[in-house]
């Protein structure tokens, strides 16, 4: 049974600054949910506002 997560993000940095898109151009809760997503015992999905 897989640890199930919900990885919630605000996506306002990913919005309003420039450096931050090109960095995490998907928004830092998609790079921690695939990063999590790498572990087969775990289930991460994400939600935003």
């Amino acid at each position: 049974m897989a640890i199930r997560t919900v990885v919630w993000g605000e996506n306002i940095h990913e919005t309003t600054n420039a450096i931050v898109r090109g960095i995490y151009p998907e928004g830092m809760h998609t790079t921690i949910a695939n990063a999590l997503n790498v572990d087969p015992a775990i289930s991460a999905t994400t939600a935003t506002l």
